[in-house]
């Protein structure tokens, strides 16, 4: 099961550092604002504290598209490969 989960964090088969920063910036996101929650504390930067970790994760997603879009794959080429049933293990 964790290897699938840590799937996510790949490109091809390799650890993308874009994917990590996103995976990073949800879980702070996250973790704080539970923490805060259980606390119940109220924080006066808490907007900007939700921006930059649960937004600046969507905008590392996108940056991360555009750069395997431009870098990471041949001219007139898809992009990640699409794997049939048969390889994925449909038959489960």
């Amino acid at each position: 099961m964790n290897e699938k989960l840590l799937e996510m964090l790949k490109e091809n088969g390799e650890w993308s550092f874009t994917r990590w920063i996103a995976f990073i910036g949800y879980s702070a996101f996250l973790l704080g604002s539970f923490y805060l929650l259980y606390k119940g504390q109220k924080w006066d930067n808490y907007d900007t504290f939700a921006n930059l970790t649960g937004g600046g994760g969507a905008i590392t997603q996108l940056v991360n598209k555009f750069i395997n879009g431009k870098y990471n794959t041949n001219l007139g080429e898809p992009g990640k490969p699409v794997q049939k049933d048969e390889e994925k293990g449909a038959d489960n």
